[in-house]
């Protein structure tokens, strides 16, 4: 008789340990600035930095950074564009975005830190709603409305090349 569980039942189970991740995610999030002046979201496509290992395809891979191909996802490339990236590992679940300025892009988590709902992303507004409960984000991820006081979760985004490569969120 096996005794495993998969993560959305475990989290059922146990969604203290929903609410200790996220608390340990805010504990990050003291130093995330908002996205338009993030250091790390710069366009690499054109001259990559080769004291940075960050600016080459292997150098992002081996970082763990998660690529999205632009000829698969065109959206990305118009200011506004946005695509929902979720994977098994690293374990992610965001809203990639598209800057007002070419080659600008950063990651905003989707769940809502209030009550591990979905947010959705108003891109005519630039903010984040959530159907549960109706906590407002803004696109830095910041609550302005509650019961949500704890912040989205922000991850850097580059462009190398033809992709755009999302930080690990560890």
């Amino acid at each position: 008789m096996s005794v495993g569980l998969k993560r959305r039942e475990l989290l059922r189970r146990f969604p203290f340990l929903l609410i200790g991740g996220w608390q340990l995610a805010a504990c990050r999030l003291d130093d995330v600035e908002p996205p338009a002046q993030r250091s790390g979201d710069e366009d690499m496509s054109s001259s990559p930095d080769l004291a940075d290992p960050l600016s080459t395809r292997e150098g992002l891979e081996a970082a763990g950074w998660v690529e999205v191909s632009l000829d698969e996802h065109p959206e990305l490339l118009e200011s506004g564009g946005y695509i929902v990236v979720t994977r098994e590992s690293p374990l992610l679940d965001v809203y990639l975005i598209s800057g007002d300025e070419p080659g600008r892009f950063w990651a905003a988590w989707r769940v809502c830190t209030h009550g591990a709902c979905h947010v959705e992303f108003r891109p005519s507004s630039r903010m984040f709603w959530c159907p549960c409960h109706g906590s407002l984000f803004g696109e830095d991820g910041t609550p302005f409305t509650g019961p949500a006081t704890v912040p989205l979760g922000i991850l850097g985004a580059r462009r190398v090349d033809g992709s755009v490569w999302i930080e690990p969120p560890y």
